[in-house]
């Protein structure tokens, strides 16, 4: 599985040691230098292992400069093993594949970090575009297209130190937010066929995950999975020192160690903890095995029920609560792996577990939120009449993963929906499409409309025109019935857009004195004569102070104009200079 955190890909495999034939096969391609049909040493000569200590030593600069003296050191200079070491030194993450793709050949290392480079310029150049409101969500998209390996480098301008630097960690953030939004999308429209592939076939959890990512874009949650394994085989140690097989007793003692009462420092050790803390070596850290004798204690958390939290798995594992679906999903996840046939029901108004077949005298129904209670058919069906006033066999039919994760999607569409929350809102309705696309002869094709039809109005408040106007034509494209004429809403769109792009172009180019105007608002820059820096918070078309001031700083002796060149209000750093602002030349500044 490959979940897109910063530290949640398939990381490098460890350096290859050469083999005696990789030994040969390198010296062979190493042709001697000859003079005068005399054999002159080169570094050919050099025993392997000793050439790898040396060029090992070397940077990626000092390593190309080396590759363009000879063909002989080219061949020593570019070989795999060295640059292995330099990207897994420079990169932590490597996005190798997932479950379609070929795995990841050591041999490809130093085309790895070019392409890897490349990435990174592109994605720092971009980045430098979203301060502008025209070209900010085409950008965000063109980011994205660069694909998950460029989240290390979002990662490390989202730490970027310093107080000046505030701007670009902001913008860094909210680009990984919504690119992690778009891969996410694109794994929830697999993860429902990768499920059956025989290695993930109990991974219920999936899309569950995909969720949680996009609540934490820089999240490494590959620690959720691995506790999962290592809950299924505790539970396979207790069912076989208990001498159970399986059947009611095996699913007994799976509440039992889920639900059960939790030992000392169990479950809570994450309780409050962020969710951007919530992840990698701390996560990993908080998630304890239960001592032996006691349970997790996970239970409902009936004062926090439209917590977001609650619906996100790692939180749930550290917390000790949550919600009927999240504890349902973990439940059943660890069933499976140990090898119970447990299902999800995705009954009206609440969430359980089955075990069983239809009408089995082991039939139960599991109610993971009221810790683990059992439940026969008919007491099920009692339920739901309590619930719903109805009672209907096709209620409590087993969920297919994908319908679970659309669950898990719809509850929180409709909590972010009443606070608002757009951009969040946007991302878990990206997958929840992707999980029900638009279909005319699928059974979820109004409720799929409705949500299309949503993420178009949030497109359009959040000013991105041109994916609402995307999300309406694919709508259109669909055939589907819509409430409301999908021709007028696009031209309104279109109308909307075109007099945004002409406000945002006429507060860009007032007048043509704008022109010579280098620097922007909120660019970092340093005084070129007396070396402090800051940052850029205004600007005028030519010097505004008064002539005595103008007479006493000199500045009509100034190049390039004197004072009808453009001047900045600059905002300093207390570190290199006491004034707060400084009214600086544009000659004087870079």
């Amino acid at each position: 599985m490959v979940l897109f955190g910063s530290k949640a890909l398939r990381q490098a495999p460890p350096i290859p040691r050469p083999s005696f034939q990789e030994e040969a096969e390198h010296a062979a391609t190493h042709p001697q230098i000859t003079t005068a049909g005399v054999a002159c040493p080169t570094i050919n000569d050099i025993p392997m292992p000793t050439l790898e200590k040396i060029l090992g030593l070397l940077s990626a600069t000092d390593l190309a400069r080396c590759a363009t003296v000879c063909r002989a050191w080219r061949a020593s200079a570019t070989w795999s093993p060295l640059w292995s070491c330099l990207c897994q030194a420079r990169w932590v993450v490597w996005s190798v594949g997932d479950w379609h793709s070929k795995p990841f050949k050591h041999t490809e290392w130093p085309a790895a970090w070019r392409k890897r480079l490349q990435k990174e310029k592109q994605c720092l150049e971009l980045l430098d575009d979203l301060v502008w409101p025209q070209r900010h969500h085409a950008t965000v998209r063109a980011i994205a297209d660069l694909g998950p390996d460029i989240l290390e480098c979002l990662e490390m301008e989202a730490q970027r130190p310093g107080s000046l630097q505030e701007g670009r960690r902001c913008w860094a953030v909210k680009a990984a937010a919504r690119a992690q939004a778009i891969w996410c999308s694109q794994q929830m429209h697999e993860a429902p066929e990768a499920l059956r592939l025989p290695e993930y076939q109990s991974q219920i959890e999936l899309g569950a995950l995909l969720v949680a990512q996009i609540h934490a874009p820089f999240a490494d949650l590959t620690p959720v999975p691995r506790f999962l394994d290592q809950l299924a085989e505790e539970l396979r140690r207790r069912l076989e020192e208990a001498d159970i097989t399986g059947g009611l007793p095996a699913v007994e003692m799976l509440s039992e160690m889920l639900f059960g009462k939790a030992g000392p420092g169990a479950a809570s050790n994450g309780a409050s903890m962020t969710l951007t803390d919530l992840s990698g070596s701390a996560l990993e850290a908080s998630l304890k095995l239960p001592a032996p004798g006691f349970g997790m204690g996970l239970q409902g958390d009936s004062e926090g029920y439209y917590s977001p939290e609650n619906s996100l798995l790692q939180h749930v594992l550290t917390a000790g609560k949550g919600i009927p679906i999240s504890l349902a999903i973990i439940h059943a996840a660890v069933g499976r792996r140990a090898g119970l046939p447990i299902s999800c029901v995705n009954m009206p108004r609440h969430f359980m577990n089955r075990f069983g077949d239809y009408n089995h005298p082991d039939e139960r129904f599991i109610d993971a939120f009221d810790g683990g209670k059992m439940l026969t058919r008919s007491a099920a069906m009692a339920m739901l009449m309590t619930f719903t006033g109805r009672a209907s066999a096709e209620d409590l039919a087993p969920a297919t993963p994908d319908r679970v994760w659309y669950r898990c999607c719809y509850n929180l569409i409709s909590l972010y929906h009443n606070t608002r929350s757009l951009p969040t809102l946007r991302s878990v309705l990206d997958l929840a499409l992707a999980l029900s696309p638009l279909d005319v002869s699928g059974t979820y094709n109004k409720i799929s409309a409705d949500l299309c039809m949503l993420r178009a109005q949030i497109a359009t408040g959040l000013d991105d025109f041109s994916g609402a106007l995307d999300t309406i034509q694919e709508l259109d494209e669909s055939g589907m019935p819509v409430d409301g004429n999908l021709e007028e809403l696009a031209s309104n769109l279109q109308h909307i857009k075109a007099s945004a792009e002409a406000d945002w172009n006429r507060r860009r180019y007032r007048t043509e004195e704008a022109a010579r105007v280098q620097w922007r608002v909120g660019q970092v820059m340093k005084h070129r004569k007396f070396g402090y820096g800051g940052v850029i918070i205004g600007w005028n078309y030519r010097c505004m102070q008064s002539e005595e001031w103008i007479i006493a700083m000199g500045v009509d002796r100034l190049p390039d104009g004197g004072c009808e060149q453009p001047f900045y209000q600059v905002l300093v750093d207390g570190r290199d200079r006491a004034d707060a602002t400084t009214y600086v030349a544009q000659c004087n500044i870079e």
